[in-house]
């Protein structure tokens, strides 16, 4: 009974699951590994590379056999012919290669969904690491908070203070508790999130901080040029181009070969001599043709449709291109402009925060300045402390765009 409740109680936690620790390469490590879209990306490489074997594919070759009477009064005659269709040399050689860029598409597409995957994963690294440094930030303010709500009932007890004071304290105070609980279940979304695109079977926990979450990279290493997304549309223009020409390689002539082995039996004329040959000799040769289409428009038609596909891709490819153009200035420009800021904000605002508690603490005791002063200065503290976050968080965000359009990961 012991060892059933053993058992029974192993099983329990193993359902539960247990939790691992990863830093942000690791979990991008984990989910190009083990995610869905990338196991399926992997799998249509692997489809097209069989699907090269196919390229050399003929016909089946036909086999016929005829028995009876169709060479003269004799009816037990019989003809064997075996025959076989082959493609035009070209067509070979244009499916062969059109079939080796379609791996390389699939080749590309595959790194596409690994990009944007990992730009996934960083993102959510970089947001759960920012929720945590502002619950850390929060939880040293909501101890300022509570001693400020403490002192203002005390106060107002006593006839000190005022009933507005008392009210404006505990009102901070219960905003504190409520930016807490709401930052705590979005720390938990996040890491539900992390573990989704893992598929880990424990929870999953997230270890670093923002302020070496990345290093800085240079605007020069970065180009939109080397961006999957780029490659694969110029890619889809080279594969519409053989596609083309597979198709056009379809309307040449296919070539025949066969050969025959027969009965005569009879007398036939030889060198001016009557001889009789029967069922037990045999005649034979070979058979040589092509065959062409009787209506060569439909072919043409299906050249000049792929021909407009070509067309069709080298334009996505040029529109595509714009459209990167465009958004790796709008990713360099905010680069910059989140150096700038998260600059200010380490050089300069930071190093005002404790300062300013400090500062504001002892006037207030000195009876400097008012209770609602000293609120305010608590206020600005905390909003330069958030804002320093937020601007670590912006920067890394940005970094990780820059990555995501150099295909980076």
């Amino acid at each position: 009974m012991k060892s059933l409740i053993s058992i029974s109680f192993f099983l329990m936690l193993c359902s539960v699951g247990f939790s691992q620790t990863f830093r942000m390469q690791e979990l991008v490590d984990l989910a190009l590994k083990n995610n869905p879209a990338t196991q399926a990306s992997s799998l249509e490489i692997e489809r097209q590379t069989k699907l090269k074997r196919t390229t050399t594919e003929i016909p089946k070759t036909d086999v016929s056999f005829m028995y009876g009477q169709y060479n003269s009064v004799y009816d037990q005659d019989n003809n064997l012919t075996i025959s076989q269709s082959i493609p035009f040399p070209t067509v070979f050689t244009s499916q062969s290669r059109l079939a080796k860029e379609k791996i390389l598409s699939a080749t590309l597409q595959d790194k596409i969904a690994r990009n944007e995957l990992a730009l996934q994963i960083k993102y959510l690294v970089n947001r759960t690491l920012y929720l945590k440094a502002l619950q850390k930030t929060w939880m040293k303010y909501d101890s300022l908070y509570t001693d400020l709500t403490r002192v203002a009932e005390i106060q107002y007890k006593t006839g000190e203070g005022t009933l507005l004071s008392k009210t404006s304290a505990e009102t901070l105070w219960r905003e504190m508790q409520d930016k807490k609980y709401r930052n705590e279940v979005d720390i938990q979304v996040a890491l539900q999130h992390l573990q989704l695109l893992c598929k880990s079977a424990g929870s999953i926990e997230v270890d670093g901080n923002l302020e070496n979450l990345v290093d800085s990279v240079s605007a020069d290493a970065i180009a939109w040029q080397t961006n999957p997304t780029m490659a694969l549309a110029q890619q889809e223009v080279i594969v519409s181009t053989w596609q083309r020409k597979a198709t056009a390689a379809q309307a040449l002539p296919d070539l025949r070969i066969g050969y025959f082995n027969q009965t005569l039996v009879g007398t036939q004329n030889v060198n001016g001599q009557d001889q009789y040959f029967g069922p037990s000799e045999r005649f034979h040769g070979f058979q040589l043709g092509i065959s062409v289409p009787l209506w060569i428009g439909p072919s043409l038609a299906k050249v000049k449709a792929a021909r407009i596909e070509e067309s069709i891709s080298a334009k996505r490819s040029e529109s595509i291109q714009l459209g990167l153009t465009q958004e790796y200035a709008k990713a360099l420009q905010d680069y910059n402009k989140n150096s700038k800021s998260l600059a200010y904000y380490k050089d300069f605002a930071l190093k005002t925060t404790d300062l300013l508690i400090h500062q504001s603490k002892l006037a207030y005791k000195n009876g400097e300045v008012d209770y609602n002063t000293l609120l305010l200065n608590y206020r600005q503290a905390l909003g330069i402390q958030e804002n320093y976050w937020n601007a670590w968080h912006e920067y890394n965000q940005s970094i990780f765009n820059l990555q995501y359009l150099n295909g980076t990961y």
